[in-house]
């Protein structure tokens, strides 16, 4: 498999800009800036604070919207933001091309303002003397103000009806100045969106998948009764199961669609490699049950988990420079980015469902080498109990103290016995998760690595340290290896602290342009599509 096929949000996801983002407090009431006036403003054209004013008290706007509208017109002095003396501005026809585009993308009815469109296009054919504004202007000047307000809650902040808490989610949701934004908008005329739009890049590519995935449920969908065949299909196989499953792979732009017949041949098996990518199964060519349980998820499925994921990556904010580490849990990878560009990637293994892996960010701050193990209370009631002193050499274990309940706390001598294996990393948190090697390599070949008691099991450990430790030249590959198999556990506070992101997407879109899917083996997306769409 591509070492890259995941690049996807996460070859941009979160920076460290973002790790310290807060959830946006309340709008604060802004002064007037009495500095703009007709002799340096981009149109003399202005609107009394009167006509702002009465049009709030008039209208149904209400709340924070209310309070954007009058802060983003006491900035500007009042001056019109949609007209000039000679019509309606080009950001106006481009903000209007933006709302629609949104509409016709997501289906969204709440965003169709037929009067408002009607009177753009009014004025557009119609052009009135501008030179003193009627009450008609004015009000289509401040309808447009506050459309653009419910337009860039829609597009940009993402649902504030639900708790990001409540739905495993512990990574701040981005900062997000909507008069800001809209200062931007006008001041470009409405172009240059990717300069002003606050949204993470990647969620253009997954918009744009959603549309495809639309199209393809429009036309019909595709077939969901797939079968695996007992035996593998080999080159030369002529089955109608075979003409069945290309013209699967086809529909969704994994075959060309003048490959369709009965034949299982060469090109086929690159088709199911790069639909087995697609879903992070091994590129082996096999045609097997799982591979054909992800085949037979309905379309209208697969468009859920993308407005899902869409909703999730309008929570954080576009990439930063600097070093930062992301996991993403469903893909059971890990990315290590320096300026954003990815350094190097590696699988991992995480929490099991029964011991979910927590959604959130820290700073990776201290290496513990040749670790010890202390062995949770939770596991040593369950798993290990009164075993006895025999059975603790066996395994290691020291007894360093009891509970209450009088059971044995154990910690776990360093060595490759370790059930951390000889290096862990440290980001000190609530939830006891970090990230440390494992005596137990064979996991890592599995497809699915959700396997641990929470904390994250990494494959290369050796390079994280050497990549965490590089602004130090007395870290050497061979001084890292003597510290990773010391007889006691060394642990080395980093000088340069490197955000970690752990997260939680089961959709993307890769560099390759290949829509990825993954399994919700926590049920996260099953919360979300409760909250999106009941």
């Amino acid at each position: 498999m591509n070492r890259h096929i995941s690049i996807l949000i996460l070859a941009i996801l979160f920076l460290a800009v973002g790790c310290k983002n807060e959830t946006p407090k309340s709008i604060v009431p802004v002064t007037r800036d009495t500095s703009i006036t007709k002799e340096n403003a981009f149109t003399n054209l202005f609107l009394d604070s009167a006509d702002v004013e009465k049009y709030l008290l008039a209208d149904t706007i209400t709340g924070d919207d209310s309070l954007l509208v009058d802060n983003f017109y006491k900035e500007r002095n009042y001056q019109f933001a949609w007209f000039d003396t000679t019509g309606i501005t080009e950001q106006a026809l481009n903000f209007k091309n933006l709302y629609h585009k949104y509409i016709f993308d997501f289906g969204d009815s709440s965003l169709i303002n037929a009067r408002l469109d009607e009177e753009i296009e009014d004025f557009v054919i119609n052009t009135p003397d501008l030179t003193k504004p009627g009450n008609k202007i004015k009000k289509l000047e401040l309808d447009l103000t506050k459309h653009f307000f419910k337009y860039a809650r829609l597009a940009y902040e993402g649902s504030t009806k639900m708790k990001l808490s409540d739905l495993g989610w512990f990574i701040p949701r981005k900062k997000l100045d909507l008069k800001l934004l809209l200062d931007s908008v006008v001041a470009s005329k409405g172009s240059v969106l990717n300069n002003y739009e606050p949204n993470h890049p990647i969620l253009g590519k997954l918009t744009q998948a959603f549309v495809n995935y639309t199209n393809i449920n429009k036309n019909g969908g595709w077939d969901t009764s797939l079968t695996a065949p007992k035996a593998n299909y080999k080159i030369g196989d002529s089955l109608p199961a075979i003409g069945a499953l290309k013209k699967r792979l086809i529909i969704e732009g994994d075959l060309d669609k003048n490959a369709q017949n009965d034949f299982f041949d060469s090109a086929t098996v690159l088709a199911v490699n790069q639909s087995r990518q697609r879903f992070g199964l091994k590129a082996s060519g096999v045609v097997d049950a799982a591979f054909v349980k992800e085949l037979n998820v309905p379309v209208h499925s697969r468009l859920q988990q993308l407005m899902i994921n869409m909703e999730r990556l309008k929570w954080v904010p576009k990439p930063d420079s600097g070093r930062y580490v992301i996991v993403n849990i469903p893909d059971y990878k890990l990315f290590v980015y320096d300026n954003n560009q990815l350094q190097f990637d590696m699988v991992v293994v995480t929490g099991s469902e029964a011991h979910s892996t927590v959604i959130f960010s820290d700073e990776i701050s201290v290496i513990a080498f040749s670790p010890y193990w202390n062995i949770p209370y939770s596991i040593v009631k369950k798993e290990i109990g009164n075993r006895g002193q025999a059975y603790y050499d066996r395994n290691h274990y020291e007894v360093v103290g009891k509970y209450s309940d009088g059971l044995p706390q154990l910690r776990q001598k360093p060595g490759p016995w370790n059930a951390l294996g000889r290096v862990k990393f440290l980001f000190p948190n609530s939830y006891s998760i970090y990230l440390h090697d494992t005596p137990s390599k064979h996991v890592f070949n599995r497809d699915n690595r959700a396997a641990s008691h929470g904390c994250i099991r990494i494959q290369e450990p050796a390079k994280m340290a050497a990549f965490l430790l590089d602004y130090d030249p007395a870290y050497t590959q061979d001084s890292i290896t003597k510290l990773m198999n010391a007889t006691k556990e060394v642990n080395v506070k980093l000088k340069r602290k490197v955000p970690v992101f752990i997260c939680y997407f089961t959709s993307w879109v890769d560099k390759n342009g290949l829509v990825n899917f993954r399994k919700d083996i926590y049920k996260h997306d099953e919360q979300m599509l409760d909250k999106l769409f009941k």
